[in-house]
């Protein structure tokens, strides 16, 4: 997927746009803070990284001569910084300084089609990767993935020794993912694991990288070990026979050795040890990472040390739980997330502070948050503390919650990309109005809009609806846009699979019974849903239920399948639909809903 010149360069990035002035003015401090000290000297690509961050949010915020300042600050570092001088041409073009502007766009090219331009290609690659991850760390969004794994392609033509970053990071990536599956208690996937493994174990042989990534990366092999116990590193890394009688543990306490002084390994190694009842060390080596910089890692994983110490504490003493709180306490400083909030609430419940515990809990519900978290264990909490109050119907609610937030994990992890690729970005949709056609995502929103799409329990679903969707779950967010966007204008009711099937059911069971009180079924059609059971599943049981309705939209290009070919199939044109095929979509829908209803 490379990048043209007009490509690169934070201020045409579609993924920094959206981003509100309250989070960069945040940013903009956290980031100061960071290059004053001078800490990621030894990693040059995600210093430059934050640095070229650092200038665009200063863009955004209208300091312009700022903004060059510190685009330029880059080039004193790296004259040959893709990002920051695509960055400074743009500007300059902005504010009508186009003789500027065209030097700027004559060193890009001279750069991008030169020989050696490896390092320079990877660097900015990975400076986009950096940039969306900054702003995604606590969510379960992946849409940088595709930058990494184009930065590490350019491994193999230099020796240099940031080589060890780019394979770390997309290492970090794939454990990531792999960690997902894992908290969604879902069977993590050996390919996965196989790929993050090799990138560590690389980027620990990269003589000349990072200490502290080479470091991480024996710690890393030694968590996705710990994941799934039944893996081993002769099965995975099978010409590494040095490694192959090395546990978990090994793994980590090898990487500790390489760099103790480290406060970012340190802490990542108290919390293993913390897993496995090390908490004398764990708490020594929180302290020390903790001494040497503030960090939310390090506090919300010592609070969960102290928290795990007094469930195995036979004495149950409190002062473990005051410790704790104050942990997560302090965490909650850093970052206002889901998990702390949860587990704050959870040391409150312990406490029997029951007020405070409802008050996080019902914090952790409204955070945005959704990595580091189970929401459905946050609702059985919450229910247990209610029950605890004497307020039965409260946490009757909460455990209904809990089940359904169960059941939506199970849809989320259970299909082809296991809820964690199914960012837009992958995809070449338009999100602009465009003369003659309708534009399907600008619902898009994880909140519905107002009137006819309000979210609603399983126990308030409808007993009828005008269309069932089938989509597979990469295809998700346009799918939900597609429906709410049905909903709104033609005032139908449609059937979303996280919003109305019955929890505690099977999927096959809901499947049957919505396509059933479906009156038409939309097949949302592209390469994945080919791909996927459930999706094929739908199919089926469209075409055998007499009497239905069937609507194939084509959303990306794909073959269509043999039991569809007899109907006329509506192609999207970059996620958007021809202003005639909506219409005769929803007046097909609206008046089969109409002739029902006589």
């Amino acid at each position: 997927m490379s990048m043209s010149p007009c490509e690169f360069g934070h201020i045409s990035w579609p993924e920094l746009s959206e981003i509100s002035e309250k989070v960069l003015c945040s940013e903009q401090k956290v980031l100061e803070r960071c290059l004053n000290t001078g800490k990621y000297y030894n990693r040059t690509t995600y210093f430059l990284s934050m640095k070229n961050l650092y200038g665009y949010i200063l863009w955004k915020l209208k300091c312009s001569d700022e903004s060059i300042a510190a685009f330029e600050s880059t080039l004193e570092f790296d004259n040959e910084n893709i990002n920051a001088i695509s960055n400074l041409k743009m500007i300059n073009r902005h504010l009508g300084f186009c003789d500027i502007a065209d030097g700027y766009q004559a060193r890009l090219c001279a750069i991008i089609g030169g020989k050696d331009n490896a390092v320079a290609l990877a660097r900015s690659y990975c400076d986009r990767a950096h940039s969306i991850r900054h702003f995604e760390q606590d969510k379960r969004n992946f849409s940088y993935m595709p930058f990494i794994s184009e930065a590490v392609k350019y491994c193999s033509l230099t020796n240099s020794g940031e080589r060890a970053e780019w394979q770390f990071d997309y290492g970090l990536a794939l454990y990531r993912k792999d960690l997902q599956m894992t908290v969604a208690n879902m069977s993590p996937q050996n390919d996965i694991c196989k790929q993050a493994m090799e990138a560590f174990y690389s980027v620990a042989h990269v003589e000349n990288g990072p200490l502290m990534c080479r470091a991480l990366a024996w710690v890393f092999i030694g968590i996705l070990l710990r994941h799934k116990p039944s893996r081993k590193l002769s099965q995975i890394l099978q010409d590494a026979q040095e490694l192959h009688g090395m546990t978990s543990l090994d793994c980590i306490e090898r990487g500790l050795a390489m760099a103790p002084d480290d406060p970012v390994v340190q802490r990542r190694v108290a919390s293993e040890f913390t897993l496995v009842g090390r908490f004398d060390e764990a708490d020594n080596l929180f302290i020390k990472s903790l001494a040497s910089e503030s960090s939310w890692f390090a506090y919300r994983h010592q609070g969960l040390m102290y928290l795990r110490k007094y469930e195995d504490d036979t004495q149950k003493n409190p002062e473990l739980l005051h410790d704790a709180q104050r942990s997560f306490q302090e965490a909650l400083k850093l970052k206002d997330l889901h998990a702390d909030h949860s587990d704050l609430g959870h040391v409150y419940y312990l406490l029997k502070n029951y007020k405070k515990a409802v008050y996080h809990f019902s914090h952790a519900k409204n955070s945005k948050s959704d990595d580091h978290c189970n929401p459905g264990n946050t609702h059985s909490r919450w229910a247990c503390c209610l029950e605890a109050m004497g307020h039965q119907r409260g946490a009757e609610e909460h455990y209904c919650q809990a089940k359904l937030e169960h059941f939506n994990t199970e849809f989320r992890y259970g299909s082809i990309c296991h809820g964690i690729d199914c960012d837009l970005s992958r995809f070449d949709y338009c999100t602009k109005e465009r003369h003659g056609f309708v534009n399907i995502l600008s619902v898009l929103s994880e909140n519905e809009p107002p009137g006819n799409t309000q979210e609603t329990s399983w126990s308030k679903r409808q007993e009828t609806y005008d269309f069932f969707v089938s989509f597979s779950h990469v295809d998700r967010h346009w799918a939900r846009s597609l429906v709410f966007s049905l909903e709104k204008t033609y005032n139908l009711n449609g059937c979303l699979r996280y919003r109305n099937y019955l929890p505690g059911e099977s999927i096959s069971t809901n499947i049957v019974s919505s396509i059933e009180k479906s009156s038409a079924v939309i097949i949302v059609l592209s390469p994945d849903s080919l791909e996927d059971h459930w999706c094929s599943y739908e199919l089926e049981m469209a075409v055998n239920t007499p009497r239905k309705y069937i609507i194939p939209i084509k959303l990306r290009s794909c073959q269509i399948p043999s039991k569809l070919k007899h109907l006329s199939v509506v192609d999207c044109d970059r996620g958007q639909l021809l202003k005639c095929h909506w219409k005769n979509i929803g007046t097909m829908l609206s008046r089969d809903r109409d002739a029902t209803s006589k």
